[in-house]
């Protein structure tokens, strides 16, 4: 804050401060849009309109929808590598369930020799 001034003339300057700020966010994000010329400007006209708090709004959403634009290839990637994990994951899970299997079914005709033995000697 300025010394010597009012709250009043700090407050303005430190608004007028923020909405510098706030306008220059919004010009980068705009510009990063992938739309005409004219739809920029068309939007850079309706801005005049709006509130502050509008503003800030709108700031918010064109920064996400920047964010999501440029993490995107990060993003198919990222779901790329976890389905190839899965796949890998279940590939293995299948051969344990079969080893499992294969292994019971082992025990099963051991088991049911030892009871044709049982019934063979009891007879």
């Amino acid at each position: 804050m300025l010394k010597g001034k009012t709250s009043d003339e700090k407050s303005v300057k430190e608004i007028a401060e923020a909405a510098v700020l706030t306008g220059a966010r919004l010009a980068g994000l705009i510009s990063f849009l992938k739309i005409s010329d004219e739809g920029k400007d068309a939007l850079l006209y309706l801005l005049e309109e709006c509130t502050v708090e509008e503003l800030v709004i709108i700031s918010d959403i064109l920064e996400t929808l920047y964010l999501e634009s440029q993490t995107k290839n990060v993003d198919e990637k990222f779901a790329k590598e976890i389905e190839r994990v899965r796949a890998k994951w279940e590939k293995k899970e299948d051969h344990l369930a079969e080893r499992a299997l294969a292994k019971i079914q082992k025990l099963e005709e051991e088991l049911n020799k030892k009871i044709v033995a049982q019934n063979t000697l009891s007879v």
